[in-house]
């Protein structure tokens, strides 16, 4: 990429960092998956070969104007929702936060679902369940018409990953307005909209 592009780039002419530490954690980086305009994701490996992702906000200027507070912001909410659905099956650990703009969880081995795959009997009605976890959590994915958000795990069981544009309202915010209510039902019937698609 030429350096007039880098503002394409979350991180500028920068690359994900060679190495990171979370939560007395310390893993080297083995793999970008992915440096847009929002975000750059890697895989992580540790010395005793335990994998983690770790994806980095927007930090990167845009015309002149910071933008680090959208890196921080998005990877905010991000981990929010990773807390909010601690435990869930379907939804890699929340590993911790690096800095004020990274994110850290658990890798799931497998790959994106494909357009047409075949998959155990199991694969969609735990993936229901687990929209179903979602929403009882008062979370709507809202990007399920992205196949690459969908993981068929190596174990042959879905995992959703990338949160960053779903829909929750933060327990430190007070009690939600009428009409989030209203916006998040919306999201949610979105939800089933592109599960059944």
């Amino acid at each position: 990429m030429s350096g007039a592009d880098r503002w394409l780039r979350a991180l500028g002419d920068r690359d994900l960092p060679s190495r990171i530490g979370v939560e007395g954690g310390f893993y080297r980086h083995a793999r970008t998956f992915k440096h847009d305009f929002f975000a750059a994701t890697g895989l992580y490996r540790s010395e005793d070969g335990s994998l983690v992702v770790l994806k980095v906000g927007r930090q990167a200027d845009l015309a002149g104007f910071s933008m680090g507070w959208v890196g921080r912001w998005l990877a905010g909410r991000e981990a929010g929702v990773y807390r909010r659905m601690g435990g869930v099956a379907g939804v890699p650990g929340f590993v911790g936060m690096w800095g004020d703009c990274g994110i850290v969880h658990a890798y799931v081995p497998g790959h994106p679902l494909a357009r047409g795959e075949g998959v155990g009997d199991s694969f969609f009605p735990d993936l229901e369940g687990l929209i179903e976890a979602m929403h009882g959590r008062g979370v709507a994915y809202v990007d399920l018409n992205k196949r690459e958000n969908v993981i068929v795990g190596d174990d042959g069981r879905p995992y959703l990953i990338d949160f960053q544009i779903s829909c929750w309202w933060p327990e430190g915010w007070g009690r939600p307005p009428r009409w989030f209510g209203w916006v998040l039902e919306r999201f949610k019937r979105g939800d089933w909209y592109h599960f059944v698609k």
